[in-house]
């Protein structure tokens, strides 16, 4: 089951439509709670969607190029794709939205990019060295 919710590109597609929702949403409409309070907390949440983004993005690609593995030179692809949709969401955010231009954010998306692809990285034992799991001997 897992092979085929990897296999459907609609989850990265509708995390992507999450992201956008959550980043444009209006800031009166953000919850006055006091954990929102806590310091840069909106960075750590930016670092936990861009990571989360890219790794499900690399899932998909995998899944997409099986039986071939996903290796070094692709997840910096779509590491390059995820940065480019934290910086495009923060230009939209202040020419489209009542929201600020943040640069701090886009640090935090970068930040998130680079964890999504280790987790990725290393949760699939990829060597840069494409060794597939043979026995090299």
């Amino acid at each position: 089951m897992w092979v085929k919710i990897r296999q459907s590109v609609w989850i990265a597609i509708s995390w992507t439509i999450v992201i956008f929702v959550l980043l444009t949403l209006p800031s009166e409409s953000l919850p006055d709670e006091q954990i929102f309070d806590i310091g840069d907390i909106d960075k750590l949440v930016h670092v936990l969607i861009f990571s989360v983004f890219l790794w499900i993005w690399a899932h998909w690609w995998a899944a997409r190029k099986a039986p071939e593995p996903t290796g070094v030179r692709d997840i910096f692809v779509i590491f390059l794709i995820t940065c480019g949709y934290g910086v495009g969401m923060e230009f939209y955010q202040k020419f489209f939205t009542n929201r600020n231009f943040d640069l701090g954010d886009i640090y935090a998306d970068s930040i998130g990019a680079v964890i999504g692809a280790v987790i990725y990285l290393l949760g699939k034992k990829i060597s840069p060295y494409r060794n597939r799991g043979r026995n090299q001997n």
